[in-house]
């Protein structure tokens, strides 16, 4: 899933409300786990991480602002240091370092997290952080973004809730329930010679990342080799107590995702052919 794309629609879309954010990451939030079997807390946790980056990327930007200017600070005052009180064209050294300090007093009171706006984060059009005039689209500001990350941490925290009251009320703890109902993965492999299978599926996925996995679950499922599951967070579990292999659940998700088409399809046709060879 494209989280900053997801952001940077919620952005625009609920800017001029301040209460819609709630409303948007929440629908959001429906459809990754109908769609794409993301589990909300998961969903929440990508889109905070987002949000953190660009503002992460407004304080970067007031910093940069802050410093910018002081080589030349410096150099003033090393010139008044050593006797020099006005420029080469008749301007007091002084009055360079005043000028300077001033400017900097006014944006460090001014800040980065209120309503004035002077610092942003910019953004392309996909949500991808950029700093030149010719990818720039959209501009962010901190204080629109601080909305989102409460309402989305207030979503959060409410699942968590949901969560523990669902433990409560059937008397088991969710993390040992979760944990005993993981099937084997050799459980929805469906092939004539299973542990021949197995050796082969070892060999294409221990050690390697998401995106090689993500190919061999494709070929599977195209060889109809793979079936039964009936999530994509339950395959995963599974196949982590089987398999070595690094990529957390979003990033094969985004592999998954046809729509992003980021699966070369000779990968998988090569990778199909190995399979059927087993």
């Amino acid at each position: 899933m494209n989280y900053k794309h997801i952001v940077l629609q919620g952005y625009w879309e609920c800017k001029p409300e301040k209460t819609a954010f709630g409303k948007y990451f929440e629908r959001q939030a429906k459809i990754a786990e109908r769609d794409e079997f993301v589990e909300k807390q998961d969903f929440y946790g990508e889109c905070l991480s987002v949000i953190k980056s660009y503002q992460d990327e407004v304080y970067y930007q007031y910093r940069k602002y802050l410093t910018e200017h002081d080589s030349a600070l410096a150099g003033y005052r090393t010139a008044l240091k050593n006797g020099r009180t006005i420029d080469d064209k008749g301007v007091a050294i002084q009055t360079h370092i005043d000028n300077i300090l001033q400017e900097r007093k006014g944006k460090e009171q001014q800040g980065y997290e209120n309503d004035t706006y002077y610092f942003w984060c910019g953004t392309d059009g996909d949500g991808k952080i950029v700093n030149d005039m010719f990818s720039l689209e959209h501009k962010l500001y901190y204080p629109i973004l601080e909305r989102m990350r409460l309402a989305i941490q207030e979503l959060e925290n409410r699942n968590q809730v949901d969560c523990r009251k669902s433990e409560l009320s059937t008397g088991i703890n969710f993390k040992k329930k979760n944990q005993t109902e993981v099937k084997s993965f050799e459980d929805y492999i469906h092939h004539k010679d299973k542990p021949k299978m197995m050796n082969k599926l070892h060999e294409l996925i221990d050690n390697t990342k998401a995106k090689n996995v993500a190919i061999v679950i494709s070929a599977l499922k195209e060889c109809s080799f793979l079936t039964g599951y009936d999530s994509r967070n339950s395959l995963y579990k599974s196949m982590r107590a089987e398999f070595k292999f690094s990529g957390n659940n979003s990033a094969l998700n985004a592999f998954l995702n046809t729509n992003d088409e980021k699966l070369d399809l000779s990968d998988i046709s090569i990778t199909k052919d190995i399979l059927l060879k087993v």
